[in-house]
């Protein structure tokens, strides 16, 4: 078991936090976090909070350790980018030089000048979500 030390004020926080802190995520690790400074058990806690897995109780509870509360409230969500961003200002002067009539023909000069082989629909997506398009 993970003995952590919670001070009065980092409790009254906790209590604060697991109710207000604007991320659903960041209130479920408050929740759990001051249950253990109320000394439950890591089982109950889990149940309680609606934890999966017991190593994910204790990464909380690790973070806590390493960092405190400031520690706690990061959100650390992996934000996958597209490898064509890396190409961006390429494709983009390929764009302003010679509009593609299609997301067809603009997938095969991506492909010549990059060597990357996207679907259709990834390079439409890429297209439109940076506004690199206005109607294809």
């Amino acid at each position: 078991m993970i003995h952590l030390e919670f001070s009065p004020e980092t409790i009254e926080q906790l209590q604060y936090l697991k109710r207000h802190h604007p991320h659903p995520h960041v209130r479920k690790k408050m929740e759990a976090l001051f249950l253990k400074s109320q000394g439950m058990p890591h089982s109950q806690i889990c149940r309680i909070v609606g934890i999966g897995g017991r190593a994910t109780l204790i990464r909380y509870f690790r973070d806590y350790e390493e960092g405190g509360l400031d520690q706690v409230q990061k959100l650390n969500f992996r934000k996958p980018e597209s490898e064509l961003e890396l190409h961006r200002s390429t494709i983009e002067a390929m764009i302003a030089d010679r509009p593609p009539a299609t997301i067809k023909e603009m997938r095969h000069r991506i492909e010549e000048a990059t060597g990357l082989k996207r679907s259709t629909t990834a390079v439409y997506r890429f297209l439109k979500k940076k506004r690199r398009i206005e109607a294809l």
